[in-house]
């Protein structure tokens, strides 16, 4: 059973850590181009619509 415990927790930061990559891609993006398009809520992952909410 913990194998299955500890294979889970893998999977699951696996997730957060493309999705963090993810969010910084776009952030990166958006600081070298200076092009608000790229803020739309449709581009953003969870963690960034979560972000742009707090600086509004």
């Amino acid at each position: 059973m913990p194998r299955l415990k500890h294979f889970r927790s893998v999977r699951k930061l696996q997730q957060q850590l493309q999705e963090e990559m993810e969010l910084h891609a776009i952030l990166e993006n958006a600081i070298k181009k200076n092009d608000k398009e790229l803020f739309s809520q449709s581009c953003l992952p969870h963690q960034g619509k979560k972000l742009k909410k707090t600086q509004s």
